[in-house]
């Protein structure tokens, strides 16, 4: 391992965590690559604000951001897809990101005028959300949002679905690809077994980051670098 990486998953919103774990954890552009590995928006206060940190790190320093499954039900929602009823679900969390969106502009409702403002204020963002891979890859790590098929023996073959929503069966099947996996998707706590750990998770060759933030719980940053892995993280404010 040449290089530093520190990887942050699942912000949800959650734009002064995201912050002050940036602080927390030391974060040096300079010295360092940042991985981000999906779900900026959804369920959070700050949705919008928190693309906007994201697209500016990607700008400034190079920083790696991924898509994550609540990006791409965002943006069904703004091509008014099949599915774009799902996004509007409470526990999906969609509203909140419209909000942050639309009331600046005194647009309220989740329809025609939303999508309109959305489309015609944010175009730059919303291509931004469009245009964010899958996976990244780097000194034997494969970063991505929820996982890999395991039972692809070529691991980029692993359907586009499955990178962004993928769970139990990436969780406890061991994988074939030659790296370890760092992922999010799953609030840690589940794989624990104990809904009061949002620790980071270390399974058989992969390991999982989403500390749940958004849900209570904490925002973990994992380091991995020339000294091994260590790790970092931020309570939830406030609810």
């Amino acid at each position: 391992m040449q290089n530093t990486y520190k990887v942050i998953s699942d912000i949800h919103g959650c734009r002064e965590e995201f912050e002050e774990l940036l602080r927390v954890a030391k974060y040096n552009p300079d010295s360092e690559r940042l991985i981000l590995l999906g779900d900026y928006v959804d369920r959070g206060p700050d949705s919008r604000g928190v693309v906007e940190r994201v697209m500016e790190l990607v700008r400034n320093y190079g920083v790696v951001a991924l898509g994550g499954n609540h990006e791409e039900v965002f943006l069904e929602w703004l091509d008014e897809s099949e599915r774009s009823a799902f996004y509007l679900r409470e526990f999906v969390g969609g509203r909140e990101t419209i909000d942050s969106y639309c009331r600046p502009f005194g647009v309220t409702g989740y329809e025609d005028a939303a999508r309109r403002l959305i489309r015609e204020r944010y175009a730059e963002q919303m291509d931004f959300l469009q245009k964010l891979p899958d996976y990244h890859e780097a000194e034997g790590y494969i970063f991505v949002h929820a996982g890999i098929d395991p039972a692809e023996s070529d691991w980029k073959q692993t359907e586009k679905s499955a990178f962004r929503w993928i769970r139990d069966e990436f969780h406890f099947t061991p994988h074939q690809a030659p790296g370890v996996v760092v992922f999010g998707h799953t609030p840690t706590s589940r794989l624990h077994g104990d809904e009061n750990c949002g620790d980071i998770w270390f399974g058989e060759k992969i390991i999982g980051v989403d500390g749940g933030c958004v849900f209570g719980q904490q925002l973990n940053c994992l380091e991995i670098g020339p000294d091994g892995i260590s790790a970092y993280r931020v309570s939830r404010r406030s609810m």
